[in-house]
């Protein structure tokens, strides 16, 4: 290496890899209240990262406040299994490819930023201008005829035969508690049964949302899609109030009634 004189160093020219700036919550596009009070500080790359990650847990935000106002010790953010991989189409892609992000960047939301004594770090987000993959959570098996029996953050056992409470949680593996603003998709098979006057039982397929079952009346197309937007601190329930479900399949069981109606039968006098 050689240093470089005045001229020399006018006549390069380059790209920083890492870039950084800082932006006032109130010179944002549309300031309000919960931007006002912070200052943003953002540090990045001005490139592209692609990533094949496989994380067996993924833990954010434990314990603080939220332990308070949710009622039990956990974490905003607790995930089990997660993989970031890249796509083909909509669907996953291959167990090698990469998951994309462009000009990825960490930010840090700073609170009294004037104010060697008070000033504090609100929130950090990391984020990129944009984002391109496929992101999977939890995995699937058995063990001792219990399906993904190993989640004991919330409950020690495992009940297979439980719809509700800890023993379900204790079964689960995948998305124990996330927070935050979430555009989800979802999408739901399921058998339907109906008992008519103790007499008539019907039977049915239901589905709503994509779904790739093949024995129901719902599509793979993005006309078929069930979009929801579902907001919250350490959610770990998701509770869906109304939705159409197409049904196919349909039979009526039961037995045969016959109704009989009696008729006037003159008398002799």
């Amino acid at each position: 290496m050689s240093p470089l004189d005045e001229d020399q160093m006018r006549a390069v020219t380059g790209q920083g890899l890492i870039v950084s700036d800082k932006i006032s919550g109130s010179a944002l596009s549309n300031p309000n209240a919960y931007s006002t009070p912070f200052e943003f500080y953002r540090i990045g790359l001005d490139g592209e990262l692609q990533l094949n990650l496989n994380v067996s847990k993924l833990q954010l935000g434990c314990g603080g406040i939220n332990d308070h106002l949710s009622g039990h010790a956990g974490c905003d953010i607790d995930i089990d299994y997660l993989s970031l991989m890249g796509r083909n189409g909509t669907d996953i892609g291959d167990p090698g490819s990469p998951f994309t992000l462009d000009r990825p960047y960490i930010e840090f939301a700073v609170k009294n930023d004037n104010s060697t004594t008070l000033r504090e770090i609100a929130g950090i987000k990391i984020g990129a201008q944009s984002a391109d993959g496929a992101i999977s959570a939890g995995r699937r098996y058995y063990t001792n005829n219990a399906v993904n029996q190993e989640n004991t953050a919330f409950a020690t056992t495992c009940n297979p035969s439980a719809v509700t409470g800890s023993g379900v949680v204790g079964c689960h593996s995948g998305i124990n508690s996330v927070s935050g603003f979430l555009g989800s998709e979802l999408s739901l098979t399921m058998d339907i049964e109906a008992r008519l006057l103790s007499i008539f039982t019907i039977r049915a397929t239901g589905c709503t949302g994509r779904t790739s079952i093949g024995h129901d009346d719902c599509g793979n197309n993005l006309s078929d899609a069930l979009f929801v937007d579902i907001a919250g601190t350490r959610m770990q329930t998701l509770g869906l109030q109304a939705a159409e479900l197409k049904t196919n399949n349909l039979e009526f069981l039961g037995e045969v009634v016959v109704f009989l109606t009696p008729l006037p039968v003159p008398l002799k006098q």
